[in-house]
């Protein structure tokens, strides 16, 4: 039986859980073929933003005893690694920064080897975001590349140059976890082929986009997550026979002013759920936001909200869509 074998180093760290000593290979079947995946590492040294794959940093490797002579070369650069939280926040856990795992799957036909990988990969890494909030996981983090900047001063016509780095890089939130094996061992396990986005999914790239300074395409993503969590809600309000499936229905299809679904027109009743005037203002401001975006009317919105968005106040809508959307999905 072959064995066909997939190297990956990414542009991106994945932050975990230290001691990782305990992190050991694992297997599953997908359509009765044997998929074995390598614990991640690191390429390289801490400190750089992209690196070729190390194959003697690799477990894979490791376990058949593979030597390379030839060490792959480092590249210097300059990175500001973002800190991962635990429950209670006041303590910062220890942490290991990777960027690279293997993958290797025993077949004989390595088109059935690469269909596998095709989907497997990108839903294996949409779930680790998911789990860890790490919202860089899946994207060229550009953001964490120090900008190298320059600064000079002429003093009695001498050059006295002074270079420093510096990045926009906020360090972290209380959604952010550090990678645990345990949830490294699910997110392969639970991959699956297909599946339905979610609110999470919407905020996650908003995330990733108000970081690098997108701010249009992160606002259009939380039109999209307050559009998806009113589904959800609703879904939930019908199944908990709370409301009729009409008024489920009437409530996926209106797309105007969708605060009024998280307030004027919930059940008045024990087992519904409330939201705070803050959260209902900040859907209320995102969607006005959202609707001057998609209209390409970027230049209305210092008019229409006060003043324009900047990556700050976008951070606060994303916090607050988060909290709303975890209600929800676990009403």
């Amino acid at each position: 039986m072959n064995c066909h074998g997939y190297c990956y180093t990414f542009p991106f760290p994945l932050i975990c859980k230290q001691p990782m000593g305990h992190w050991k290979p694992f297997s599953r079947k997908i359509n009765g073929i044997k998929v074995s995946i390598f614990p991640p590492f690191l390429s390289g040294t801490t400190g750089r933003l992209t690196a070729d794959f190390d194959i003697n940093a690799s477990p894979a490797f490791k376990i058949r005893n593979v030597k390379i002579p030839q060490e792959n070369l480092a590249v210097p650069s300059f990175r500001t690694l973002p800190l991962c939280f635990e429950n209670p926040a006041t303590k910062q856990p220890d942490q290991s920064e990777t960027n690279s795992f293997q993958i290797e799957i025993e077949t004989n036909s390595e088109n059935k080897a690469d269909r596998i990988r095709d989907w497997l990969i990108p839903t294996a890494i949409r779930n680790l975001r998911r789990t860890t909030g790490q919202f860089w996981i899946g994207h060229p983090a550009i953001y964490f590349e120090g900008s190298l900047r320059a600064h000079y001063e002429v003093l009695n016509k001498k050059l006295n140059p002074n270079i420093h780095a510096c990045s926009s890089i906020h360090s972290g939130n209380l959604r952010m976890q550090v990678l645990l094996y345990e949830n490294w061992l699910s997110a392969w396990m639970q991959a699956k082929k297909e599946y339905d986005t979610d609110a999470f999914d919407n905020l996650l790239y908003a995330e990733h986009q108000q970081a690098s300074g997108a701010i249009f395409d992160a606002i259009s993503n939380c039109g999209l997550a307050i559009e998806k969590t009113k589904y959800a809600l609703w879904e939930q309000l019908n199944r908990k026979n709370l409301v009729t499936n009409s008024e489920a229905k009437a409530a996926r299809n209106d797309t105007q002013l969708p605060h009024r679904y998280f307030s004027d027109y919930l059940p008045e009743t024990e087992n519904s759920i409330e939201f705070s005037q803050a959260e209902l203002d900040t859907i209320k401001t995102v969607w006005i936001a959202r609707g001057l975006v998609a209209h390409g009317k970027e230049t209305s919105l210092a008019k229409a909200l006060g003043k324009k968005p900047d990556q700050e106040r976008v951070n606060n809508w994303i916090n607050t869509l988060f909290d709303i959307a975890y209600r929800v999905y676990q009403f």
